[in-house]
């Protein structure tokens, strides 16, 4: 497997992600708040630091490979 099919093997992994998540989202909470893996709300810090953010800070680490 190529880089380019482990990219597309990636971004097909997070839009599947995104798509399960946001059905699972509490519609109080502005969908651009919300974390595209886990789902719960990034907080505001984090969005404030970081605005087009779509991950918390935790799965963000994990994203990056800095995962346990």
């Amino acid at each position: 497997m190529d880089v380019a099919d482990q990219a597309q093997d990636t971004e097909q992994l997070e839009r599947d992600n995104a798509i399960r998540n946001a059905h699972r989202i509490p519609r109080r909470v502005p969908i651009d708040k919300v974390c595209i893996d886990c789902g719960y709300e990034i907080e505001a810090k984090r969005r404030e630091a970081n605005p087009g953010t779509k991950r918390c800070i935790d799965c963000q680490t994990e994203h990056e490979g800095g995962g346990a």
